[in-house]
């Protein structure tokens, strides 16, 4: 890598309390919720009205939520009532959770509480041998801290769940929890706890289930040891945490996001895991907010999605308005030669409710991004393309 001044270590007035990040893995695959809503009445099914024995088989991912989500409610109830026939009944639904799913790390969780809830200290021992590295922050955050502690999460969860409509057939009685207040920090443990369950998430969109280790990932993306990179939509860190440690002493990581309780949560997880090379930046409306000609490489994992559509992306106000200053901010941010990354699910270009890779690069073209090329690394549903900045480019014509 060229020779270069170490970065700055904090964003002046913008960062405000910028702290540390921490290992965890994975994608944001989606906007997580601030707070428990109203549960709807139930939607109606095809099957409802038949006898459990004559419905259809659950596929096994919908399976695994609905006795997680029944090991929840009972462990709830077991706070409420001291009684040991709960902890039972959540030790079977976590036990069957992990047949449809050994790895699910936050049933593994769940049965580790429960375990040592139950006085089985050889089981929970087990179970906590079996989390990742990666997601012991995740544990002692949320579940080191006892049932009780634990149980207004769970209570959010369940009710979050029961929102789906299979979720309230296969689970009536999970489904009649009381609600209770929403904590507030509730939406990075959805996120960090239960989107990102995995030890990697990006396991979802990478050619094997197995063994593809993140020093492939970044090899993959062309990232080198000692870059200064900004993670846009960082979310709890799934990726910008293990890059930070990849990237070394020299190295540089500033993570973004729009929901300031990720963030909070990131910078936890940072001083737990004891990096001092990650930076948090608070989001700024319109832009990324990232400061001018401090990065190598700017990186952006399925962000777009929430940001405009195919069919939006033909309005020129919306371009105007929203994804060219956001764009612009991305080109300036960046040092000379340094480059665009971004990861995006392969949608059709003619769907107009998704964004497609096409679309994307479109745009940035416009605004001064030159495509280098497309990096196949990856599962056929998703696209990872590397754009490097045309020097002087012109605005965006009027369109």
């Amino acid at each position: 890598m060229r020779p270069r001044a170490r970065p700055i270590r904090r964003v002046p007035a913008q960062l405000g309390s910028a702290v540390l990040l921490a290992l965890v893995a994975a994608c944001r695959c989606g906007e997580p919720p601030t707070g428990a809503a109203p549960v709807p009445p139930p939607v109606e099914r095809a099957d409802a009205a038949l006898p459990p024995g004559d419905r259809p088989p659950l596929p096994p991912v919908v399976a695994l939520h609905v006795e997680v989500v029944q090991a929840e409610a009972a462990l709830v109830r077991w706070t409420e009532s001291g009684q040991a026939a709960e902890l039972e009944t959540a030790n079977r639904h976590l036990q069957a959770a992990l047949q449809h799913d050994a790895g699910y790390t936050h049933a593994q969780l769940l049965a580790r509480v429960t375990a040592e809830a139950r006085g089985d200290t050889a089981a929970a021992s087990r179970l906590r041998e079996r989390v990742h590295p990666q997601r012991r922050h995740v544990e002692a955050r949320w579940f080191d801290q006892g049932l009780p502690a634990l149980a207004p999460y769970l209570r959010a969860h369940v009710h979050g769940e029961c929102r789906g409509d299979v979720i309230l057939a296969q689970a009536p009685a999970a489904c009649a929890l009381a609600a209770g207040s929403v904590p507030a920090d509730y939406a990075a443990f959805e996120q960090a706890a239960w989107v990102s369950h995995g030890e990697s998430r990006f396991e979802t969109w990478n050619p094997r289930l197995s063994g593809y280790t993140h020093e492939e990932l970044f090899a993959a993306l062309g990232l080198e040891r000692g870059q200064a990179v900004a993670d846009v939509g960082a979310g709890e860190g799934w990726l910008s945490l293990p890059l930070a440690a990849w990237l070394g002493e020299d190295g540089w990581v500033v993570a973004t996001d729009r929901d300031p309780v990720l963030l909070e949560f990131l910078s936890w997880g940072a001083r737990w895991h004891h990096l001092d090379t990650v930076d948090t930046l608070p989001w700024v409306a319109g832009t990324a907010g990232l400061p001018p000609g401090e990065f190598d490489v700017v990186l952006v994992c399925e962000l777009f999605k929430t940001l405009t559509t195919n069919a939006r992306a033909t309005d020129t106000a919306h371009l105007e308005q929203e994804i060219y200053p956001f764009l612009r901010n991305l080109r300036a941010a960046l040092r000379p030669e340094g480059r665009f990354i971004f990861l995006e699910r392969r949608t059709p270009p003619e769907d107009p409710d998704g964004v497609s890779p096409e679309t994307i690069r479109r745009h940035a073209e416009a605004v001064g991004f030159r495509f280098e090329r497309e990096i196949k690394d990856f599962r056929p549903a998703m696209a990872a393309y590397r754009m490097t900045v045309v020097p002087d480019a012109p605005e965006p014509p009027p369109r």
